[in-house]
């Protein structure tokens, strides 16, 4: 283990919230590994993030990595993602846009009439109308209430029309 100043750490990470292992990681310039391994050896509670209800739905919703790929592949021309560099780039960018769009759901149902060169396209002017547009109309219930359930009654309402049959062929008009 780096020679490390313990107490400073410890002190670090009680006095300030905002200090997460990985910050005094980069502060200290080690890896989490050691500064986890210094907090546990000297018996310091770690924070973990709780979440309630609404933010774990949230999160669940959020997609993963393959269906992150799969978003991808359907927006994006296949000579764009051929190498792992490519398809990274596009994962990144795809990060930022499910920031304001979270919903997996949305983003495996919604189409395009035309493939992309890149995600960067939802950040212009005109991506940004289109994609907030069809979020809108996915977002938007179309159930219109409970269908009313009619009943028929047993007994007639009003009196009978009585109709003449018309004549379908010469034979009938003539007969009348």
């Amino acid at each position: 283990m780096p020679d490390l100043p313990e107490n400073e750490i410890i002190e670090d990470y009680k006095s300030n919230s905002w200090y997460t292992v990985k910050r005094l990681a980069n502060k200290y310039k080690t890896t989490s590994y050691y500064i986890t391994k210094i907090l546990k050896s000297n018996n310091v509670k770690m924070r973990v993030k709780q979440f309630n209800d609404e933010q774990l739905n949230e999160i669940k919703k959020r997609p993963k990595k393959d269906e992150k790929i799969q978003i991808v592949k359907r927006f994006i021309k296949p000579e764009r993602y051929n190498s792992s560099e490519d398809l990274k780039q596009h994962l990144q960018i795809l990060d930022r846009i499910l920031i304001n769009y979270p919903d997996k759901s949305f983003w495996l149902t919604v189409k395009l009439k035309f493939k992309l060169n890149s995600l960067a396209w939802f950040f212009t002017e005109e991506g940004k109308k289109v994609l907030s547009q069809k979020y809108k109309i996915f977002k938007t219930d179309f159930s219109f209430g409970k269908k009313e359930e009619v009943s028929l009654e047993n007994t007639k309402v009003g009196e009978d029309l009585i109709t003449k049959k018309k004549a379908k062929n010469l034979k009938e008009f003539i007969n009348g």
